[in-house]
């Protein structure tokens, strides 16, 4: 064998390694593709499950607001209602000491 077929087993070799190279990237590229679009699938699943729990959450915050609105009416209510207690009460004490004023001066008399 001469230095032409040395050369050319070496030009052969050397294509072989780059077509050989080049499938292996080829796969590499479409394991990457593939890859990219699962976490592209998944990505959009994710973004329809934030939108569904966006909705639910908008919902829940209508609901929490009727009922700090509701609660708010209860406080002012139980406001008043303390408010009609505590004169209720002083009444009360009024009209015992006057009771207790009539029977000590009918005990007296």
């Amino acid at each position: 064998m001469n230095l032409n077929g040395y050369l050319e087993i070496l030009v052969l070799a050397a294509i072989s390694i780059e077509l050989y190279a080049l499938y292996n990237h080829t796969k590499l590229d479409k394991r990457m593709d593939k890859h990219i679009n699962d976490t592209n699938v998944r990505l959009e699943e994710s973004d329809r499950m934030i939108k569904v729990l966006d909705e639910h959450i908008i919902e829940l915050n209508k609901h929490i607001t009727r009922l700090d609105k509701q609660m708010n009416k209860m406080d002012e209510r139980i406001d008043e209602l303390n408010g009609q207690m505590i004169k209720y009460s002083e009444e009360i004490k009024t009209l015992n000491k006057i009771n207790n004023t009539k029977l000590k001066s009918s005990f007296s008399d």
